[in-house]
């Protein structure tokens, strides 16, 4: 770290407030792209433990490809996001 007092202000400024918190080790363990995308919504929306969203702002969020149709969509995005992180997030 730099004893830069404005460079420490700008990165605690960073750390704490302008980013969604997320512990590098998990989010590193985690293979598939679908599931990382969720990590980063589940950490983003931890605190209110709720997220509702139509199936189209989903489907973008986790860059879900059009022709997906929803059995696709089981077992191609939710069942893996279920597999792994399953281990990081309690109920």
């Amino acid at each position: 770290m730099s004893d830069n007092p404005d460079l420490m202000y700008l990165i605690n400024n960073l750390v704490t407030r302008e980013y969604t918190l997320f512990e590098h080790q998990e989010f590193v363990s985690i293979k598939s792209i679908y599931s990382k995308n969720c990590y980063r919504l589940l950490k983003q929306f931890k605190s209110t433990r709720f997220l509702k969203l139509p199936i189209e702002k989903f489907r973008n969020l986790l860059d879900i490809p059009e022709k997906y149709n929803m059995s696709d969509i089981n077992k191609r995005v939710l069942n893996p996001i279920k597999k792994e992180l399953i281990l990081l997030f309690k109920n």
